[in-house]
């Protein structure tokens, strides 16, 4: 990990340097009060935020071994879809965002927040039930080797199921901040970020000492729901103009859509029990959960707007490809 960071400072270093001609001895930025006073307002709400993150670690203390494990293994593979997909949304909508506030265009700024929540709601929350369905079949494929079995295993299947549940949650959030930041409502946001790690350590408190282990992940989902509410609340009336009803009835159709589409399938697994393999069941839930939301899709797409849009982008990216292998001396 160390040379692979340092690695990545080369590579840095040599990008600014070669393409942004960036020469590091002409410094000659001043740097003011208000940056300075933001970057005081983002470390606290960091500081916040990283205390906020050890309490699920002195809270499952009490529980079993295997309880920890299962957490931290659960923790890493939820991680996964949400750094890849939330933080490549944030930081395409980030120039977007920065790009309108600069030029004032702060009409066009807010119908681009709100066509981008849509999309992003709508392109996660069908995966996060995808993923919920198949938790322990990729639990159980990753790990599910040597002496990492039994409770400790379904466990870390159950977990992941619900906190992957969290992701289109997260990514409606961190587009939110960028929106924040590009405003430049720093203190504003910061607040907002340390009531929500108050109010999400209060939480999972709450769940975890009713339901254990398990109740923290549907602490995590309790939590960024109220939030998500409560935040869009409150930015309706700072920011005047900016269209958040749209975004909450795009939410409210594709969960329902997607929970439709997952009936099937867990009626499947029910059926089945655990007399299937991993691989069987893994693959059948996928077809099944696939198949019947693209049905829902056809019937009924729940957000027509971003439905037109992931079509025209996937129909896009064809052509571009199928017409650049056409264009290769070999097809020819």
């Amino acid at each position: 990990m160390t040379l692979g960071f340092a690695l990545q400072i080369v590579v840095n270093v040599l990008v600014l340097a070669r393409v942004v001609r960036w020469q590091w001895t002409a410094w000659r930025t001043r740097i003011g009060r208000v940056v300075i006073h933001n970057i005081l307002w983002s470390e606290l709400g960091t500081l916040v935020s990283a205390a906020a993150n050890y309490l699920p670690l002195l809270l499952f203390s009490g529980f079993s071994a295997g309880a920890l494990t299962a957490l931290n293994y659960a923790k890493r593979m939820s991680r996964v879809p949400m750094d890849m997909l939330t933080s490549q949304f944030s930081a395409v909508t980030a120039v977007k965002f920065n790009e309108l506030t600069a030029q004032r265009e702060y009409g066009e700024l807010n119908i681009s927040f709100e066509r981008i929540s849509r999309v992003t709601i709508f392109i996660l929350v069908p995966l996060a039930a995808l993923l919920a369905l198949l938790g322990f079949d990729l639990v159980s494929f990753l790990f599910g080797h040597g002496r990492f079995r039994g409770e400790a295993l379904h466990l870390a299947g159950l977990l992941f199921s619900i906190f992957v549940l969290n992701l289109p949650m997260t990514g409606f959030m961190t587009i939110t901040a960028r929106y924040l930041v590009a405003r430049q409502a720093i203190r504003y946001g910061v607040l907002w970020q340390i009531f929500s790690n108050v109010f999400n350590a209060i939480i999972v408190v709450i769940t975890i000492h009713f339901w254990g282990p398990v109740g923290y992940p549907i602490g995590l989902c309790i939590h960024l729901l109220a939030y998500m509410l409560i935040i869009t609340a409150s930015m309706v009336r700072r920011f005047p103009g900016i269209p958040i009803v749209s975004v909450w009835r795009t939410f409210a159709a594709v969960v329902t859509t997607a929970t439709l589409a997952a009936l099937p399938t867990i009626g499947m697994r029910d059926w089945l029990g655990g007399d299937a393999s991993v691989w069987v069941m893994g693959m059948a839930s996928a077809v099944i959960f696939c198949v019947a939301y693209g049905l829902l899709l056809w019937v009924w797409p729940p957000d027509r707007m971003a439905w037109k849009y992931c079509v025209n982008l996937v129909v896009s990216m064809y052509r571009k490809t199928f017409h650049r292998n056409a264009g290769l001396p070999g097809n020819k």
